[in-house]
């Protein structure tokens, strides 16, 4: 949404180009044609299929919630925080060694800033737009202070024009 979001920390590079290389060979190994028999429960890491542009390919997941029947599951790519509504045929265990590195998505909530959820008035718009501000781009962050768990404060710096994420103005040159 447009408060919610998740980032790779720069010094998680490697550990991204090293698991997605491993990720590619396992793939390569096990092929993507469909699913094994996966136990269905929250917690685990598992693999979920995606395309990520280039066609289908495993990527390391966990299970959000699913159908009473179990046969239709909502995961979180949890090495690049989206998420997707797969039937059970896409969804295969991993090999352990794929499970040793936590998760490289690290989740983030603007702190002191709610857009919308995505039903309500304006909600996607505020989604994409935040989405058009962050997406693909190399973003420093400045911690100031620590609201909850997971939300910052921060002040952003983009093309040249810095600005406040607490009240949306330009931020004062020094």
């Amino acid at each position: 949404n447009g408060s919610s979001f998740y980032v790779h920390a720069l010094a998680d590079r490697e550990k991204l180009s090293s698991l997605e290389e491993r990720m590619r060979a396992w793939a390569a190994k096990v092929g993507v044609k469909g699913g094994a028999p996966v136990d269905i429960k929250r917690g685990p890491l598992l693999a979920a299929l995606f395309d990520d542009g280039s066609g289908l390919t495993w990527f390391r997941a966990r299970v959000l919630e699913y159908s009473a029947d179990k046969t239709s599951v909502k995961v979180v790519y949890v090495d690049y925080g989206n998420t997707a509504t797969l039937s059970k045929a896409q969804l295969r265990p991993l090999d352990a060694a794929l499970t040793a590195t936590p998760p490289l998505a690290r989740p983030c909530e603007l702190a002191f800033a709610q857009a919308p959820g995505l039903d309500a008035d304006w909600g996607v718009e505020a989604a994409e737009h935040f989405h058009g501000l962050a997406w693909g781009r190399t973003l420093a962050m400045s911690v100031y202070s620590k609201g909850d768990s997971q939300q910052v404060v921060l002040e952003y710096e983009q093309a040249g024009v810095a600005g406040d994420e607490k009240s949306g103005e330009p931020a004062e040159e020094p």
